[in-house]
C-alpha cells in the first residue's frame, strides 16, 4: 500500500486473502473508514479479490490433503472463484459516470493491531475445541455443523480438517467436500457484517452484499450440479 497507494489495494486484498480473508477485509474496511470513504470502490475490489483468494486457497488445500475431496467439490469452488474475480472488476457508476481505480495516497502507521489479533486467536482456539467435541458426539451432522462454525473464523482450518478426515477414511470425500464448501460459504457470509460494522459505509455494504450473495447462489447451484453429475456417473 505504501509503495503503490490505491493501485496496490487489489493486490494487497488478494495476498492477504490467502492467509485470512476475514481479517483482510476487516483491515480494508478500517482503512476506508480512516480515509473518510474515499477508498470505497478500491476496498470493494480488494474485498472481492480477498474472497476469491480464500476460495482458491481452500481448493488448493483440498488438493494437497485429499485430491478426491477436491474432485468432489471442484465445480462449486471454481464457479465461486470465477464469479468473485469477475465481480471485483465490474466498474462502479456514480451519477452515471464510471469510477476509475486511480491512485490514492494512504497513510499507514502500524500494519495491524495486536489486540484484535489476540482476540482472534482466542476465538479460533475455542471454536477448534468445540469443533472436535461436536464431531465426536454428532458424527456426520456434527462434522457439517462444525465446518460451518469453523468457517466463520477460519475456513482454511475447516477445509484442512475435512480433507484430513477423508484421507483417514472417517468421512467420505463427498461429505468432506460438502463440509469444505459450507465452510467457504460461512467465511464469505461473515464478510458482510464485518464490512457493515467496520467501514460504516452503506454503499460499500450494499455492493458487497449483492456480490457475495450472487457468488454463494452460483456456488450452491454448482454444488447441486456436481452432486447430480456424481450420481449419474455412479450409475
Amino acid at each position: 500500500w505504501r509503495i503503490y497507494g490505491g493501485r496496490g489495494i487489489e493486490l494487497a486484498g488478494f495476498l492477504a486473502g490467502l492467509v485470512n480473508s476475514s481479517v483482510a477485509i476487516t483491515e480494508l474496511a478500517n482503512r476506508n473508514r480512516e480515509a473518510g470513504g474515499k477508498m470505497t470502490h478500491l476496498v470493494y475490489r480488494g474485498a472481492m479479490l480477498a474472497t476469491a483468494a480464500m476460495l482458491l486457497r481452500n481448493a488448493v488445500l483440498l488438493g494437497i490433503f485429499a485430491l478426491p475431496v477436491l474432485q468432489a467439490a471442484a465445480l462449486p469452488f471454481a464457479l465461486m472463484a470465477i464469479t468473485s474475480i469477475g465481480l471485483a472488476f465490474v466498474r462502479w457508476r456514480v451519477n452515471g459516470e464510471s469510477v476509475p481505480s486511480g491512485t490514492l495516497a494512504i497513510r499507514m502507521t502500524l500494519p495491524f493491531a495486536l489486540g484484535p489479533t489476540l482476540r482472534f486467536g482466542l476465538i479460533f482456539m475455542l471454536l477448534r475445541i468445540a469443533g472436535a467435541l461436536g464431531q465426536m458426539l454428532l458424527g456426520k451432522s456434527g462434522f457439517l455443523a462444525v465446518s460451518v462454525i469453523s468457517g466463520f473464523v477460519s475456513s482454511a482450518s475447516a477445509v484442512a480438517s475435512a480433507a484430513t478426515l477423508a484421507s483417514q477414511g472417517l468421512v467420505t470425500p463427498e461429505v468432506a467436500g460438502m463440509g469444505a464448501v459450507l465452510a467457504s460459504f460461512a467465511s464469505s457470509l461473515v464478510h458482510l457484517p464485518l464490512i457493515a460494522r467496520v467501514a460504516a459505509n452503506r454503499e460499500l455494504t450494499r455492493r458487497m452484499a449483492q456480490a457475495v450473495l450472487l457468488t454463494l447462489a452460483i456456488g450452491a447451484a454448482g454444488t447441486i450440479l456436481q452432486t447430480q453429475l456424481a450420481g449419474w456417473l455412479a450409475r
